[in-house]
């Protein structure tokens, strides 16, 4: 039998108000919402170590014949579950759930309500040689994984492209023995890079960057010695070889 659409929003069950419904009706609402419901919509802000501290859904389920919607709000100071037998109450009571989230100050990672910002970043490293970029390196991160950085999206951009400047600094000291050689040596064909920059976007749009400047290096004289005589040495095998 199908019950009658009210459109109101019932208290499941609550760690911090009374429930509208009987024991029996929360338990039976909770397996059905919880256990077999499809999720619709999701929020979530991420401890240091990746788990999932704060996570609010709105869910589809059905309860008997009805379809139904459950908001679920799952904090480290208690859950709520609430539902209601139409989508529009449900949705709003979950962007109204996730708004005054942000508004104490408790930033999501993820979320699909429009406006708010999220903790979520990608980023792109790239380098230019004078002429031309070519990318170093992209990915994704969580700013909550940095509590250090204090939600710096600059930060963010700073340490991840930090990890690729140890190769930008050897490519270079490689293009200036090159150069100082007058020859090729090294199989990966080493350019000078002049910078490195790295762009962090949220939501789509540019949030943060950084960028390192490299100056022409000088070769070490003594390495560049050390290089032809290897050069050297490697012409006469090859020498002997062909007269062998």
């Amino acid at each position: 039998m199908t019950s009658t659409p009210t459109s109101e929003l019932r208290v499941i069950t609550s760690a911090f108000k009374s429930a509208d419904v009987d024991d029996d009706t929360a338990t039976r609402v909770e397996t059905a919402a919880l256990d077999s419901g499809q999720e619709l919509r999701r929020s979530a802000a991420l401890s240091t170590d990746g788990q999932e501290t704060y996570l609010l859904r709105l869910l589809a389920y059905h309860d008997g014949d009805d379809l139904r919607y459950a908001v679920h709000h799952e904090r480290p100071e208690g859950s709520e579950l609430l539902d209601s037998d139409d989508r529009a109450t449900a949705d709003a009571a979950y962007e109204k759930e996730a708004r005054e989230m942000q508004e104490v100050g408790a930033s999501w990672d993820t979320t699909d309500v429009e406006d708010l910002p999220t903790l979520t970043y990608a980023y792109t490293v790239e380098a230019y040689n004078g002429e031309t970029w070519r990318r170093l390196g992209s990915g994704t991160g969580t700013l909550s994984r940095h509590p250090e950085w204090d939600n710096d999206v600059n930060e963010a951009a700073r340490t991840e492209g930090a990890d690729h400047l140890f190769r930008v600094e050897e490519d270079n000291r490689d293009a200036a023995l090159e150069k100082a050689l007058g020859e090729r040596y090294f199989d990966h064909q080493p350019v000078h890079t002049e910078r490195v920059r790295v762009v962090v976007t949220q939501d789509g749009e540019e949030a943060g960057s950084h960028t390192w400047e490299f100056e022409p290096e000088e070769a070490d004289p003594n390495e560049v010695e050390r290089m032809r005589k290897v050069l050297r040495l490697e012409r006469e095998r090859h020498a002997s070889r062909r007269l062998s």
